[in-house]
């Protein structure tokens, strides 16, 4: 397990998939359910306004697409009893993914659910980048 610190937070897309979005705009688990880990990108040293923007610039033209961004802390994923992983990658050093343990990739729902819970959402349609941070 790596160490990071409590308020580290964490970021992952949200496609456009209604499974995902309730209609009153909160979050649902299956935004943090995936066979191969859930990959998410840290902060680190990068003000918000920058992760989002890339975020977007590196998903908006794919086949999944990108409909907005969740972020939860480090201490988030502690309470949800998840094991976070640095995992960079050759073209993406914040690269992360949680898990449900440091043996095992697959989040439980429960996991999941609390997770979609202490998230917070920004519907990439509502954000002015100018303004965050």
């Amino acid at each position: 397990m790596d160490n990071f610190d409590d308020e580290e937070k964490f970021y992952r897309k949200v496609p456009p998939n209604p499974n995902m979005i309730k209609q009153n705009g909160t979050i649902t688990s299956a935004a943090f359910k995936d066979s191969k880990g859930c990959s998410v990108d840290c902060k680190k040293d990068r003000d918000e306004s920058d992760v989002i923007r890339n975020f977007i610039c590196r998903f908006k033209d794919t086949a999944s697409g990108i409909k907005g961004v969740v972020d939860v802390s480090y201490r988030n994923c502690l309470e949800a009893d998840t094991t976070v992983l640095s995992l960079p990658e050759d073209d993406n050093n914040y690269h992360c993914e949680i898990h449900k343990s440091k043996d095992e990739v697959v989040l439980t729902p429960g996991q999941a659910k609390r997770l979609a819970r202490a998230c917070r959402y920004r519907d990439i349609e509502d954000v002015d980048l100018a303004k965050i941070e």
